[in-house]
């Protein structure tokens, strides 16, 4: 329906990422998700590509579908897999690693190793300086959050966070929920986050029951 696709660009105008938002939702037979979340601080019904883009939330699943058949997107079901990627990936980033870490930024969804933005910016940073702006454009971009404006979490350390990123001697590190370090652009990555899949979060452990890694304590700098 010409009115509602109408309605729909107008909607998104005001969004910091509205010119990609509507070339995306232009795309003929553009292929879509739509799934329950929370990521906004109240449950809706997300609109997205199959890469985590989101095009729209609406409050009901129904007025969802609504919208996709009315703007002409075909909609497809999320596996689970796919699911526990979009729905609120979180992720920290660091540069260096143990006590003095410096932490420089948050993303509050899509922070998996195989984001192709997270995973650009983890393949191409030799330096710490090319990984500082890498993770700076990544956060403007992605809505991400930047150190000035505070802790994002309820919870004190990286420790609790999906992934948490370290640029050490030239390298990326990655870490799953405070388990151990691996290099985050390999492409066999899931075999060490397989080795670590999170059962429970005791505070001194991780996933496995092994001790979790040391991160900077934030408390004292939470916005949350």
């Amino acid at each position: 329906m010409k009115e509602e696709r109408l309605r729909w660009q107008k909607s998104v105008l005001e969004s910091d990422c509205a010119q990609e938002c509507i070339t995306l939702g232009m795309t003929k037979d553009l292929e879509v998700l739509v799934y329950e979340t929370d990521e906004t601080g109240e449950p809706v019904w997300a609109v997205s590509t199959p890469d985590g883009f989101w095009l729209d939330t609406k409050p009901s699943k129904e007025k969802a579908l609504f919208l996709c058949e009315a703007i002409g997107w075909k909609v497809s079901t999320p596996d689970n897999k796919h699911k526990e990627k979009t729905m609120g990936t979180r992720a920290d980033f660091y540069i260096g690693r143990g006590d003095d870490m410096e932490w420089i930024g948050s993303l509050a969804w899509d922070g998996y190793p195989d984001d192709r933005d997270v995973n650009a910016v983890n393949k191409e940073s030799t330096t710490e300086e090319s990984f500082r702006e890498g993770v700076s454009n990544l956060i403007k971009s992605s809505g991400g959050i930047q150190p000035r404006e505070g802790w994002p979490w309820p919870w004190d350390d990286s420790g609790t966070t999906d992934y948490a990123y370290a640029f050490d001697a030239g390298i990326v590190y990655a870490s799953h929920f405070g388990g151990p370090w691996f290099v985050a652009a390999r492409e066999d990555w899931m075999d060490d986050v397989n080795a670590h899949l999170p059962s429970s979060f005791p505070s001194e452990s991780s996933a496995d029951g092994c001790p979790k890694l040391p991160f900077p304590n934030m408390r004292g700098d939470k916005d949350v």
